[in-house]
């Protein structure tokens, strides 16, 4: 855990005379919870009325407010108007601001992180990969970057073979030879999933079960499951943003934690039936979410690139296939949307998809193993002009995720372009008394955690799911392991 920053103050016989003091802390979280709970359900709430109930000036109510503390600083009888504190504004000013959600709420000071290619190290045969659960932010289970095969997929085949049924025999031969086995003794199978990224789209497919209403016999609403795949999706791009966020770790480490975040997912949208997503009513948050995850894929190809990963013989093994799957989960969005969706108010940036596309071709890297992927996708955005229309000076955060961007020389910044900030700042919870933990994602669509008679309430039968003995229960278990 992170040291709490103890902010100095004078002692109170220090303070002046003419400064209004303080209210306690119980006074103050009640201010708040109170504003809180009528902007929550929409009830008019006036400084005026707060004060006649507390009994204290209604000029007191607006610095409580304004001062964006609801706990009194130790010793500190000053009011703080700037409605942030000191250290908070200094981090918004450093590289990859984003606090990881792993951390304390609390802000610390970060030392300048250097991830250049003069620094990486390329060995990932002893990297040695901790990844976060998006859901329960705990350390799980540290795994090495080791591939494995797995057997011809579905979608892989010719959709003729399917509707014939040919490739049933076909995928039976191939997942006796290939499924599970040591990617080492098929060097030229294409096929393979490295073990971290195996644990990680068991867990993003649980997670999604979980948030499935026909899974659980429940009726909540039209968009139930959509939303609940929303969610999923905001934890996962909440782990990738708890990896850029982090300070002291090398070009390597970062690329490979990257690469396995983005490489589940990949195949986790190949297990998953979106269509509910596809559809849910919020067309502007799930668009703004699909360019989210565009700025996701560039930033991960960026961090191989700067760690030298990014080439035909990469020991990461797997970069045209992640590639081939991101490229036809890109085009099943794009066909729902009327233009490429992009997230700040740069137009250029409208060009993401050609840069994935350029990045491969420029580092030799082929993208396949999906069929229909090369009419679909690559030739479709092989376009050097496109591509080149939206240029970034190269460094950690190329492609503003969340740092802060610009010409160092003139400190000129563009805070609108901070894509994650954005993406935060119009659908994410802030922090408050109530929520400290990540602004995006979370557990509310997440069935499992509902009190029993929330579940009986949306049931057909109006019983619980999840009763013991229920199959339905025992199924989640033995997912889960246990």
């Amino acid at each position: 855990m992170p040291k709490r920053i103890r902010i100095t103050t004078p002692p109170p016989e220090l303070a002046k005379a003419s400064s209004t003091s303080q209210l306690e802390t119980p006074k103050r979280a009640a201010i708040y919870a109170v504003q809180l709970y009528c902007q929550q359900h929409e009830l008019p709430c006036s400084f005026e009325r707060i004060s006649t109930v507390f009994g204290i000036p209604k000029s007191t109510v607006g610095e409580v407010l304004a001062s964006g503390r609801c706990r009194r600083l130790q010793n500190s009888d000053s009011i703080e108007t700037r409605g942030a504190n000191p250290q908070i504004m200094r981090t918004r000013k450093r590289a990859l601001e984003e606090v990881s959600p792993n951390e304390s709420p609390e802000p610390k000071l970060a030392k300048r992180l250097t991830r250049d290619r003069e620094n990486a190290s390329v060995r990932l045969e002893s990297v040695v990969l901790q990844h976060a659960d998006p859901f329960s932010l705990k350390e799980v289970l540290t795994l090495q970057l080791k591939y494995v095969t797995y057997a011809k997929p579905s979608y892989s085949f010719d959709l003729e073979d399917i509707k014939t049924g040919k490739h049933i025999q076909t995928a039976a031969r191939y997942k006796e030879r290939y499924d599970g086995k040591p990617a080492e003794k098929f060097p030229n199978w294409p096929y393979v999933i490295s073990q971290a990224t195996a644990e990680l789209v068991k867990k993003y497919s649980l997670e999604s079960i979980k948030r499935d209403e026909d899974s659980f016999d429940m009726v909540v609403s039209n968009d139930f499951t959509g939303y609940g795949l929303q969610e999923v999706i905001e934890n996962q791009l909440t782990a990738i943003n708890s990896l850029m966020a982090k300070r002291h770790v090398s070009a390597d480490e970062l690329a490979v934690g990257l690469w396995v975040r983005l490489s589940a997912f990949a195949h986790w949208t190949q297990s998953q039936q979106l269509a509910p997503w596809f559809m849910m009513d919020d067309g502007q948050r799930w668009q703004d979410t699909v360019a989210m995850i565009g700025i996701a894929i560039l930033a991960t190809l960026n961090a191989l690139d700067r760690a030298k990963l990014l080439m035909e013989h990469s020991p990461v093994r797997d970069l045209g296939l992640v590639l081939a799957l991101l490229g036809d989960f890109i085009c099943d969005c794009l066909d729902q949307a009327t233009t490429i969706p992009y997230l700040s108010s740069n137009p250029r940036e409208i060009c993401w998809p050609y840069k994935i596309v350029s990045y491969a071709k420029a580092n030799g890297i082929k993208i396949k193993g999906v069929r229909g992927i090369e009419e679909r996708f690559v030739q479709k955005f092989d376009d050097v002009d496109e591509a080149n229309y939206w240029k970034r000076k190269e460094c950690v955060d190329r492609w503003g995720w969340g740092t802060k961007v610009g010409d160092i020389l003139s400190q000129i910044t563009l805070p609108n372009d901070l894509k994650w900030r954005i993406l935060c700042q119009a659908y994410g919870e802030p922090r408050h008394i109530f929520h400290s933990g990540p602004p995006l994602g979370g557990n509310y669509f997440d069935i499992t955690r509902w009190p029993a008679a929330e579940r009986k309430k949306y049931h057909f039968e109006n019983k619980d799911p999840l009763e013991p003995g229920n199959s339905l229960l025992l199924c989640l278990e033995s997912s889960l392991g246990l």
